[in-house]
């Protein structure tokens, strides 16, 4: 594993074995710090990991254990019991935590920082993504920047393996209900930020449902967790969740959805739109918010006449913010369809107003 060259310990052999003496005297050795903020981002909690005493799983391991804000929880109602859902899972910020030991550069003197909100965690790691890896392709492109560390964390089954961590990151979110990760990159570091907020508890009792009644891949239930949290979405928009290029590569998520009807799908190819099954939403017993988004054409289009009828010299833009749960494309698309039948337009391409014929 590359922890001693012939007589001495290299440098990751000292991080690993060495003592807090020998640690100390590596130029960029691994540090953390921990801050808590209020609501007014004033600073209610500090921790700092700086001397050197504990090897990178034994790091680990103690802020797993002393990070108390990590571990609330919301509660809420499932029957005749109390459900506890963490604010952040705890393998999601265990695999946080182990990407950013893994991935730090250690040419570049700064800490591993774990900021904490009231709504959000945001975790930094010295470093930049590594050349060719992107914030738009993290999810299928695979990089090592320190391969050496990653065997030795993959051996102690810290972490399953190179490329699996945002899996597991996105496939938590989804069962959860909550949005993806949101992840910021500079030359000199790296910022995860995670959300706290459950977007629909019902879509969790959902995703509970379906865990205990069909098999699903990972990426089934990443696939299903984002369409159940969306409501409906266009196949375009899921790719990009998903950062796939085209929509063959589809199909493994979607695929077996497909067949267990768990899904329904309208339109085709590129305009295709997926949304839960209702009778799905009907056997699992579920309480999911209505919403607009999954309105039929003809009740859009009754929509959107009304609105012209109360306020007629109208743009796209004005309509939609009326009709705020529809996508924007599927009114433009309407309008655009309904014009010289329905509708007349004055204007044209951003200055297009719209009123009833």
């Amino acid at each position: 594993y590359h922890l001693i060259d012939g007589l001495k310990m290299t440098n990751l052999g000292i991080l690993w074995i060495g003592t807090a003496k020998q640690r100390s005297r590596i130029c960029y050795p691994i540090t953390v710090e921990y801050i808590v903020y209020d609501e007014l981002e004033n600073k209610t909690n500090k921790l700092e990991w700086r001397d050197n005493t504990l090897n990178p799983k034994e790091l680990l391991e103690d802020i797993m254990a002393k990070t108390v804000e990590l571990t609330y929880s919301y509660e809420f109602p499932d029957g005749l019991f109390r459900k506890k859902i963490r604010y952040y899972n705890e393998n999601l910020i265990r695999e946080l935590l182990v990407n950013s030991l893994a991935h730090k550069s250690n040419t570049i003197s700064n800490d591993i920082s774990i900021k904490v909100y009231p709504d959000h965690i945001c975790i930094s790691n010295p470093g930049g993504l590594p050349l060719g890896v992107t914030k738009d392709n993290i999810l299928h492109t695979k990089h090592r920047r320190n391969p050496n560390m990653i065997e030795i964390l993959c051996a102690l089954g810290v972490m399953e393996g190179e490329g699996s961590g945002y899996d597991l990151i996105y496939e938590l979110d989804a069962i959860e209900a909550k949005h993806q990760p949101e992840i910021e990159s500079t030359f000199n570091t790296v910022t995860v930020y995670q959300s706290a907020e459950i977007t629909d508890k019902e879509v969790v009792r959902l995703m509970d449902y379906v865990d205990h009644n069909y098999k699903l891949s990972q990426k089934n239930k990443i696939a299903f967790g984002i369409i159940a949290r969306e409501k409906r979405i266009a196949a375009t928009d899921l790719s990009k969740i998903l950062q796939l290029t085209a929509e063959e590569r589809l199909r493994p998520y979607i695929g077996n959805l497909d067949k267990n009807h768990l899904i329904t799908r309208s339109g085709v190819k590129k305009g295709s739109y997926f949304q839960i099954n209702p009778m799905l939403l009907r056997n699992a017993k579920s309480n999911i918010v209505t919403s607009l988004k999954t309105i039929e054409p003809h009740i859009l289009k009754a929509l959107i006449k009304e609105d012209l009828h109360m306020h007629p010299m109208s743009k796209i833009s004005e309509i939609t913010s009326r009709i705020p749960d529809v996508d924007i494309k599927d009114i433009r698309k309407m309008v655009y369809a309904m014009v010289g039948k329905e509708i007349e337009k004055e204007g044209s391409r951003t200055n297009s107003r719209y009123y009833l014929k």
